[in-house]
């Protein structure tokens, strides 16, 4: 009988947050700049298929690092805040 792999929910912890430091720090920088005409988010992209910076609502921006899909599902989910702030106050 074959017992099922464990660890100590402190032990995964650290392993999630070693993971999460070693992705930040692979993380390109982001500059932002605001000046009369906006606001300019700058960063290096060597991918020209992923885009990592985005406008979430007329005058609101976003940048991030790490997978794709987690940017994506956090972009997502700030564009639905800022619709129900700015209608709540339509």
């Amino acid at each position: 009988m074959s017992f099922p792999y464990f660890i100590s929910p402190e032990q995964a912890m650290r392993e999630r947050s070693e993971l999460a430091r070693k992705g930040i720090a692979r993380a390109k920088s982001v500059v932002a700049l605001a000046y009369a005409g906006g606001v300019l988010f700058v960063a290096e992209n060597p991918s020209r298929s992923l885009q990592k910076i985005s406008e979430l609502y007329d005058r609101v921006g976003f940048a991030a690092a790490g997978k794709f899909n987690e940017f994506d599902n956090l972009r997502r989910g700030g564009i639905q805040f800022a619709d129900t702030r700015g209608y709540a106050y339509d």
